[in-house]
């Protein structure tokens, strides 16, 4: 995680639904200004190397892969209530590092 090279985070709900990856021309990961009236929950941004050039996301119901240009990207998931492809993960190209402070896993839930 600290190196960069990885995002992982647990959700308390077991069922997350259907996944998307967006890739946005922004400074931050941000999503479209309507989906934020259905916003559950979302972990801090970070920022992560794609040096291979593909991103995977493996959930236990959805399996993702999208190519971008290799880089350092910010990162934020996402947990849409009331959406049927619930689970968003946002990325931007940055000129960042990717190296992180994080202590602990994110926790995505319906607090």
């Amino acid at each position: 995680m600290n190196s960069g090279k990885i995002l992982s985070f647990s959700t308390e709900d077991a069922y997350l639904g259907k996944a998307r990856i967006r890739l946005v021309n922004a400074n931050e990961p941000v999503m479209d200004i309507k989906e934020y009236k259905n916003l559950q929950s979302s972990t801090p941004t970070v920022v992560i190397s794609i040096e291979s050039g593909v991103i995977g996301i493996l959930g236990a119901w959805s399996e993702l892969e999208m190519n971008l240009e290799p880089g350092n990207y910010k990162i934020c998931a996402y947990y849409l209530k009331k959406i049927a492809a619930n689970f968003l993960i946002v990325l931007c190209k940055t000129n960042e590092d990717a190296t992180n402070d994080l202590k602990s896993l994110s926790e995505l839930s319906d607090k």
